[in-house]
């Protein structure tokens, strides 16, 4: 079931539009297709200061794709969406864990992207 969804940072909440009609029109615009979106909701409590999160089902195919481009946004032509909206895949609190853990670790040691990027060589 999470297979299906994602999770949608930074995304402004519009009034009088409908979540899934802005969602709809930012995958339209970013990448180029309209999704099918079968639910959302905003998560966590409502707080003055924060853009809560929303939580998007679709299409598994739909999904993956989405969260396999979400990179893509960075070259976004829109500064907000550029700086500001992320996509991801619905983890749960274990994924979201062993995910930062790996991060943390790769930080510590120093990546082998790292390397490339600077130009070394990769080990054969």
């Amino acid at each position: 079931r999470r297979a299906n969804n994602i999770v949608v940072s930074g995304l402004l909440t519009v009034p009088g539009v409908s979540d899934k009609d802005v969602v709809s029109a930012l995958i339209e615009t970013e990448f180029g297709f309209v999704p099918h979106i079968s639910y959302f909701r905003r998560l966590g409590r409502v707080q003055s200061d924060r853009i809560r999160q929303l939580l998007v089902t679709m299409r598994h195919d739909e999904a993956t794709w989405l969260v396999d481009h979400a990179r893509d946004l960075r070259k976004s032509d829109e500064a907000y969406v550029q700086n500001n909206i992320y996509i991801n895949a619905d983890l749960t609190r274990a994924e979201a864990l062993a995910a930062y853990e790996i991060r943390c670790r790769r930080r510590r040691t120093g990546t082998a992207r790292t390397a490339v990027a600077a130009g070394a060589a990769t080990p054969e």
